[in-house]
This record gives structure tokens, sequence and C-alpha cells, in this order.
């Protein structure tokens, strides 16, 4: 299995893969009237997907902005207070230090393979390596596989929420932060902070929602 960017052309592919998913789990617990509209939600920053070798789809994740008063956002910054680290030792907790890790799914066929670590850790590299941000996401406590993935890849489990779907059922949810950005190197360091030149990395940001749109090259 291979990941490699999300085009647009892959949406087709993975809207049929969600369907599976969804009779397998229930997962998406919103349902899936309009599968393309989920995978495709506004605040996207970057997509990947989970591929066979002949390039099939058969998984994805998204990586997407986070808004300041964000549950997440903010029962992360209860966390630290509580832990007397207000701003995680790096000052205040804002969104431009975060992206949400989101609609990660894989074909129930695929499953136990490590498909889900491959695009948990592309995300991380990519959030961390390029912006310097972490990742936090929800997971519904009805999923322990995907509790125990984080898990085991490191991440922080930091707080319990209910999220309510349109049709009014509650679902209990822990939320998890990823693992502290590690930067590839300082000159990359110092190129990205160039390229942001203090605007909270919008302008890269941007480029690469432009990107994402065009046909990879090749696998990443």
């Amino acid at each position: 299995m291979l990941v490699r960017p999300r085009v647009d052309d892959d949406l087709p592919a993975l809207a049929e893969v969600l369907r599976c998913v969804h009779a397998e789990s229930g997962y998406p617990v919103q349902g899936i009237d309009d599968p393309i509209k989920f995978l495709s939600e506004e605040s996207l920053v970057k997509a990947w997907v989970l591929t066979t070798p002949d390039d099939q789809p058969i998984g994805q994740c998204v990586v997407s902005e986070v808004h300041q008063r964000d549950e997440r956002l903010l029962k992360w910054e209860q966390y630290l207070w509580r832990s007397n680290d207000p701003g995680g030792s790096g000052g205040e907790v804002t969104k431009s230090k975060y992206l949400a890790l989101g609609r990660l799914f894989v074909d129930p066929l695929a499953h136990g393979q490590g498909g889900g670590e491959k695009l948990v850790q592309q995300a991380v590299d990519w959030a961390g390596g390029v912006l310097m941000r972490r990742l936090i996401l929800n997971v519904l406590l009805k999923d322990p596989a995907a509790i125990a993935l984080y898990r085991k890849l490191g991440w922080t489990e930091y707080g319990e929420g209910t999220l309510t779907n349109a049709q009014g059922e509650k679902y209990k949810q822990v939320y998890f932060i990823g693992p502290v950005p590690r930067r590839i190197s300082s000159a990359a360091s110092q190129t990205v902070a160039m390229a942001t030149n203090g605007s909270d990395h919008w302008d890269e940001i941007e480029k690469v929602r432009s990107a994402t749109k065009k046909k990879p090259s090749g696998k990443v």
C-alpha cells in the first residue's frame, strides 16, 4: 500500500470505499447521504489517499483548519492549565499552531495491514515538517481500534466530550493531540519561517490548497 496526495479524480472511488466503511462500522455517524460533500469540507488544507500498487484508492485522511473556539482546542487549553503548562511551553494556545486530523478511513478489506498508520504518519510528518503545527482530533469511544492506533503512535489523550449527530444521537468521544513537530533541519525551518513571514502560515496553506487539485507525478 502506498500514500500520495489526494486529487479530485480520487473522490468517486473514495465515496464507494466510504459506503463500505459505513456499512461495516457505522462511520461516519453523521451518515453518508452526500459522501463527496463529506470528503470535501471547506476548511480542508491537505488530503492524502492510501492506494493499492495499481493506484486504486482504498482509504484517505485530511488535515483541516481549526477555529479558535473549536471544542478540541478548548479542551487542550484546559488540559494545559490543569498541567500547569499554559500554552504547552510555547505561549498562548492559538489556532495558528494546530490543524485537525480527520476523515480517516480504510477499506474494511484492507484492515490490519498498517494502512491507517501510514496515513496518520504522513499527516503528522507533513503538518510538523512543513508548517510546524501539531495535529488534534476526536475519536468516538465506540471505535477502540482507532483509539489503540493513536496511543500506539504516541498521541496524547487529553480530554473527553460528546458528539451529537444530525439525528440527535449522542456519542462519547475522546480528544488526542499528536507529537510535537520535529524540525527536519534548521535550514528547512528557516525556509518555512521566511515563507510564512509571521502570517500564521496562511500563505503556505493557500499554496498547498492550490496544489491539491493537481495530479501528483509520483508516489509520496
